[in-house]
């Protein structure tokens, strides 16, 4: 199961959502944590706080978004993961009607629209880096995993360059790394 340190949920319902977070514990019984992202309309997205902040402990067996349509029902999100202060993020997003809604993972999407990859959570990852260090970090992870690393950029980019099993990294906030090697980064 996926260790992360936040939720987030993107609202792709045709209603207005807000979500908590739910966990089981290990008598069987599901918890809800008395944060709240708050309503948000259709095409938005939020982010729990870390979740060790907002009383989901360590050891739940499972951790989900708990998304609530307002004057409709209430969804829990599928696949459960679990709780870690690794800076790691689970993205669910949410589709349908106040009535009938689900939420699963986020899926990749490019500029177009017309290449879809939906992540699994359990087996793969998308990661923002910010700096060259974290780049560096998401690529020898990578390594040892024997997973492939992907890059998005803008979302321009065409399969097989992103769209395919593995690793993708999205460099949104780095202006642009020179070169990857040891030391400051040159430009």
């Amino acid at each position: 199961m996926r260790q992360v340190e936040r939720i987030g949920v993107l609202n792709n319902g045709i209603f207005i959502a807000n979500f908590s977070v739910q966990w089981l514990d290990s008598s069987g019984r599901w918890n809800t944590s008395t944060w709240n992202s708050g309503n948000f309309d259709n095409g938005l997205y939020r982010v729990s706080p870390p979740l060790s902040s907002i009383g989901v402990p360590g050891d739940a067996i499972g951790v989900t978004p708990y998304v609530s349509a307002i004057l409709g029902k209430s969804n829990r999100g599928d696949p459960l993961v679990q709780p870690a202060n690794n800076g790691r993020l689970a993205a669910y997003e949410v589709t349908g009607t106040t009535l009938n809604f689900d939420v699963n993972p986020l899926p990749w999407k490019n500029w177009a629209q017309n290449v879809v990859h939906t992540m699994t959570i359990d087996r793969e990852s998308y990661f923002v880096p910010k700096s060259r260090a974290e780049l560096q970090d998401v690529v020898s992870r990578a390594v040892k995993a024997g997973a492939t690393v992907r890059v998005s950029g803008q979302r321009h980019a065409q399969p097989p360059l992103v769209a395919d099993d593995g690793v993708i990294a999205l460099p949104r906030t780095v202006r642009r790394w020179a070169r990857l090697g040891r030391g400051p980064c040159s430009s």
